[in-house]
């Protein structure tokens, strides 16, 4: 839910009022936004497992961690190596920063012990996380429903998770919720994710090229009954 997650905050951010933009390891570099961008611009990043192993600088205000599967095990040799590259973008977070874990994922969630910073909850079991999962709405604490998932274009279990991520971040710049609300309803499927081609004698085809590991693919089918 990497590439969905970014697009979505950037967009949410936009339809907030703010100057931001996605980039990162979705084939636009950081660096080609760098001088366009101001002390006001909110940039979502798409990091790497690979990218994250060579940095020792990065510091993000908000940082999302949406789960670990096995993957990219010829570079990272083993799952632990894995789960420590995946670790190191909250390590230079503190204070108010804010990071945010996915509850259901039991190795995600262990991150929270480590952070030094703020750290937030989405879930699609527990209902006492940060944002979760309820009859079909999804809701923040504190705030209440904020969208029925048949609302969404972005189908499946998975995709209420990314806009429940969304949502939290967008939540550290305390952006009006009706707004956010109204991009989700607009948000379309990133190509080649679940994306809906067309539909031919009652047969409709659906594009997941990028579903290149069991876990997205399994994902994906289990986004329809």
């Amino acid at each position: 839910g990497k590439t969905t997650t970014t697009y979505l905050t950037a967009e949410l951010m936009k339809a907030a009022g703010y100057d931001s933009f996605e980039c990162g390891n979705i084939g636009i570099p950081f660096i080609n936004r760098a001088e366009e961008s101001t002390s006001q611009s909110v940039a979502a990043l798409e990091i790497s497992s690979f990218q994250l192993s060579m940095s020792d600088k990065l510091h993000p205000k908000v940082a999302v961690v949406t789960n670990i599967t096995p993957d990219h095990l010829d570079r990272h040799k083993t799952m632990e190596n894995y789960i420590a590259a995946k670790a190191r973008v909250f390590e230079n977070m503190e204070g108010s920063d804010l990071l945010i874990l996915n509850y259901d994922d039991e190795t995600v969630r262990a991150f929270g012990e480590k952070a030094k910073c703020t750290v937030k909850y989405f879930s699609l079991k527990n209902t006492e996380a940060d944002a979760y999962l309820q009859e079909g709405g999804i809701y923040l604490k504190g705030k209440g429903k904020i969208i029925n998932t048949g609302e969404m274009k972005i189908i499946g279990p998975h995709n209420a998770a990314n806009a429940m991520c969304a949502l939290l971040a967008c939540g550290y710049y305390n952006a009006d919720t009706a707004k956010l609300a109204d991009a989700l309803r607009k948000f379309t499927p990133v190509e080649h994710r679940v994306e809906f081609v067309r539909e031919i004698n009652g047969v409709k085809f659906v594009n997941d090229s990028k579903g290149t590991n069991p876990d997205a693919t399994i994902t994906a089918i289990n986004s329809f009954d």
